[in-house]
C-alpha cells in the first residue's frame, strides 16, 4: 500500500476508492488497523515497510515518509 500511496499520480482517486470500499463494509477495521500499525513513526507497520523498501536515494527519512503518507490516509478516512 505504501507504494500506491507514494507513486499514485492522483492520490485523491485512491482516497475516494477507499471511501467507496469502506461504505460497502469491506474495510470495517481499517482505521483501527491503520492507527495500530501506522499511528506513530515507530509503529510496527512503518518499521516493516521501511525494512521491505530498503535504502532509498530519493527520501532522506524513509520512515517519516511512510508515516506521513499513512497519516494522510488515516486523516482522510
Amino acid at each position: 500500500m505504501y507504494f500506491v500511496l507514494r507513486y499514485a499520480p492522483d492520490i485523491d482517486i485512491i482516497h475516494k476508492e477507499f471511501i467507496q470500499y469502506k461504505k460497502k463494509g469491506y474495510l470495517k477495521n481499517i482505521l483501527r488497523n491503520l492507527n495500530e500499525y501506522f499511528g506513530r513513526k515507530s509503529s510496527l507497520g512503518c518499521i516493516m515497510v521501511e525494512k521491505e523498501n530498503g535504502p532509498d536515494d530519493y527520501v532522506d527519512d524513509l520512515r517519516e515518509d511512510i508515516y506521513t503518507r499513512f497519516k494522510a490516509l488515516r486523516t482522510f478516512l
